[in-house]
């Protein structure tokens, strides 16, 4: 794009700069030293305050880098000296703009202004404040700001990028962009969709046109070119073509793939489909119940579906997902999300809408457990139903029996519950796999993995690095690398918290006394209004001596790096300390320099030269065959959803015969299954490090599912068909959805990618990345 810049709303220029970010070089000097008692209590009170502080509309809360946070928490109160400056620059692109595929408390945390206050003096590279607004959901921070490239109308190559709140209603911005584009008279705003103009309503906020990103035309109207605005009910754009099959896909509005996946999961629901598209649900709606959404969820879903079902072109979901961030903030914007969380919400609201009974009566559960479990089963569905009466009712749900054993007196409660979906663990290894890479003092690098007993500490890792490269563990030095730098080091005595997303680097060091291991860092010559302090490549790790000569320094820098960078021009040597400024080490002094551990070299290319910085490990051949690998299938996970269970300690059961709390024994088993059958595979597993997912294959059948063994009911017609799956591919934090799924009038199979939808062999439906199982069972 030519003549491109960046405009705020109420006009001021920030060369680059997106709202709310700020350059390190504002960063306070000072370090935030306390002594143990006192840091530990700043880390309780920030902990504490991050967790209750109230949202407040127009308040500014600040971005952390989680990984930074973590390492505050654990390191700080006891190696104050260790904990450099505040890590950012990998949330935000090069213009300023958080990055999308992020998750809070995965990739960053949130913090009030306070807590900030409290930690900004470690310095920071990049400051990331966002403001609390008012939505028609409720109070949220705004993570992500709406951004656009305005294009004139009159000659489209002259443009401008704006970020706005997504409250601000189009029409706010029309006369900044007019007069920035000096045109006059009458516009209109259009939107750029799959190639097509699109005209807007512009009285609506753009959280209501659920528009997060966009190429937005302003375009002088005359006679020839009046173009009445769209309703946002009735999304345009795209040819009704009559009947089609269901195969059509759904466009990705900016990280909505988890919605497309369950929304294409359910659209082959044959018989839930069917209801939609007859219109049978208008007759249904339930515009009175409290738990419901006034019948709004069930209408836009309804006409979702029956644009899917009536079209042969991709479907823009703009009016669903914003009907579904009305009433679940959570979904509001555009960062990626969990399909299985969107599923169960749209079911609960699609239950609610079109439950049958408008005024749920007081029902009694009898105190009486000395009767036949069937006769308490059968009495518990139909207490449900009272109060519960829907099309999803009659389809997807089915009945648990939950039993408990206290301990102490050897009493036996059971009761009946409904589910809707089965959330299944997953089977795991009693072993972690950390990938890493290894720089050889005189050798190429090499690349591989390593498998130790999880819980392990950071020795156990060095001697099964040892073991591989052939070194004393005391001459291995490992490392967390992070946006080119060492974000952490590992002491041999701490806990192995390694995450998926951690990139782990080993060095050969020397082990003498006096030798102190010291980081090399490389970076690029300054952009103009960059954001980022441009390192590049990756660090290197030198052994000195505690006391050097520059001149020497000089000879084995030069010695360390050549086999790696390549740089004609050459390179100018910084020296820097925690906190204070980098200090350039000069050819032509001659004069003894101290080291410590918390130094390091910088090494930034000089101006105006082509540079490079090649690595290149050896990928290391390994065995992959291991016998400690789960090799499950879906009755495997069926056998621990369904095993016995003692109750943990902070979850303890009332025993109305102890009339005390106690640890009793839990187990649940199937009673009453549903018609259709959703089967939740729990590959997301977190703990108070760090998230992670399980990528265990889990065979499932595509035909002839039994689950004869784990029904208890007098009911045992447990014979299910696959016909649906939500995929996800990739880590925590990112990746991307997909479905499978069996098309209802073709009987085949369909691979849904967002906009795409590609015929695939039943062959190839198993998979390691299946998330969400939908069977149907036979009649």
């Amino acid at each position: 794009m030519s003549n491109e810049f960046i405009i705020k709303l109420n006009g001021e220029m920030r060369d680059g700069k997106r709202e709310g970010a700020s350059c390190g070089n504002e960063k306070t000097p000072g370090r935030m030293m306390q002594e143990p008692e006192g840091a530990e209590k700043v880390v309780r009170n920030v902990e504490s305050m991050i967790q209750t502080y109230p949202l407040r509309e127009n308040d500014f809360w600040y971005l952390v880098d989680y990984r930074w946070y973590l390492r505050w928490k654990s390191e700080w109160p006891s190696a104050p000296g260790t904990i450099g400056e505040i890590e950012n620059k990998s949330l935000v692109d090069e213009n300023g703009s958080v990055k999308n595929n992020l998750m809070e408390n995965h990739d960053y945390i949130l913090m009030p202004q306070s807590c900030w206050n409290r930690i900004r003096s470690f310095g920071f590279d990049v400051e990331i404040k966002r403001k609390v607004i008012s939505t028609e959901s409720g109070l949220l921070i705004e993570v992500h700001p709406v951004d656009l490239v305005i294009e004139n109308g009159l000659n489209r190559d002259v443009n401008m990028r704006l970020s706005v709140s997504r409250i601000t209603r189009v029409e706010q911005i029309k006369a900044p962009i007019m007069a920035q584009f000096q045109l006059s008279g009458k516009c209109d705003m259009m939107m750029v969709e799959e190639g097509e103009m699109i005209a807007i309503d512009e009285s609506k906020t753009f959280e209501q046109l659920s528009i997060m990103s966009a190429v937005l035309v302003i375009v002088p109207q005359t006679e020839e070119n009046k173009i009445k605005p769209f309703k946002i009910q009735e999304p345009v754009g795209y040819k009704r073509k009559g009947s089609s099959s269901g195969l059509v896909g759904l466009q990705n509005l900016g990280n909505t793939c988890f919605m497309n996946s369950a929304l294409q999961c359910l659209s082959n629901t044959e018989l839930l489909t069917e209801y939609f598209i007859s219109g049978k649900y208008l007759n249904e709606i339930n515009t009175e119940n409290p738990l419901g959404m006034k019948g709004e969820i069930a209408s836009a879903y309804g006409q979702l579906i029956k644009e899917m079902w009536t079209t042969d072109e991709a479907v823009s979901p703009r009016h669903f997902k914003f009907t579904i961030s009305r009433f679940a903030h959570q979904f509001s914007g555009y960062q990626q999300h969990d399909s299985q969380e969107l599923l169960s919400f749209l079911m609960d609201g699609l239950h609610e809408d079109l439950n049958r009974i408008k005024k749920k009566p007081y029902v009694e559960i009898k105190d009486d457990d000395t009767r036949d479990e069937n006769i308490i089963a059968d009495e518990m569905w139909q207490l449900h139903k009272k109060r519960n009466d829907s099309i999803i009712v009659d389809l997807f749900q089915g009945q648990f029996k939950s039993t408990l054993v206290c301990p102490q007196c050897g009493y036996v409660s059971v009761t009946f519950d409904p589910f809707m979906y089965l959330s299944l663990p997953l089977p795991s290894t009693s072993q972690s796999t950390i990938q890493l890479t290894f720089v050889f003092k005189n050798k190429t690098p090499i690349k591989f993995s390593v498998k130790i007993p999880k819980n392990s500490f950071i020795q156990d890792l060095k001697e099964a690095i040892s073991e591989k490269v052939d070194l004393a563990t005391s001459k291995i030095f490992v490392a967390d690398v992070y946006c080119s730098k060492i974000h952490s080091t590992f002491e041999d005595k701490r806990r192995l918290h390694i995450t998926p997303n951690d990139t782990i680097f080993a060095y050969e060091v020397d082990d003498e006394e006096g030798i102190v291991q010291i980081p090399i860092y490389f970076k690029a010559p300054k952009k103009e209004y960059s954001y980022s302090e441009d390192l590049f490549g990756e660090p290197l790790v030198i052994s000195l001596p505690s006391v050097i000569s520059q001149s020497k320094l000089l000879n084995l820098i030069n010695e360390k790096v050549s086999p790696f960078l390549v740089a004609p021009k050459g390179f100018n040597i910084g020296l820097k300390e925690p906190y204070g400024p980098c200090i350039e080490i000069k050819e032509s002094e001659e004069k003894d320099l101290n080291f410590s551990s918390s130094h390091t070299l910088i090494l930034q290319i000089k101006q105006d030269q082509e540079f490079s910085f090649l690595l290149n490990p050896t990928q290391v051949t390994e065995d992959h065959q291991d016998s400690s690998s789960p090799k499950a299938d879906l009755g495997t996970c069926l056998d621990l959803f369904t095993r016995t269970e003692k109750l943990s300690q902070d979850d303890p059961w009332y025993c109305k015969k102890c009339k005390k709390h106690q640890q009793a024994t839990k187990k649940f088993d199937l009673w009453r299954l549903p018609e259709f059958l959703v089967v939740h595979l729990k590959r997301f597993s977190y703990n108070r490090f760090f998230r992670d997912k399980i990528d265990t294959f889990i065979d499932y059948p595509i035909e002839g599912l039994s689950l004869a063994k784990y029904v208890k009911g007098p009911s045992r017609n447990g014979i299910y068909d696959l016909y649906a799956i939500s995929i996800h591919y990739g880590g925590l934090g990112g990746g991307h959805y997909t479905a499978l799924a069996k098309n209802p009038k073709t009987r085949k199979w369909y691979n849904f990618n967002d906009s795409s939808v590609s015929p695939i062999d039943e062959a190839n439906v198993k998979t390691s990345e299946a998330y969400v199982l939908f069977y149907r069972r036979r009649s």
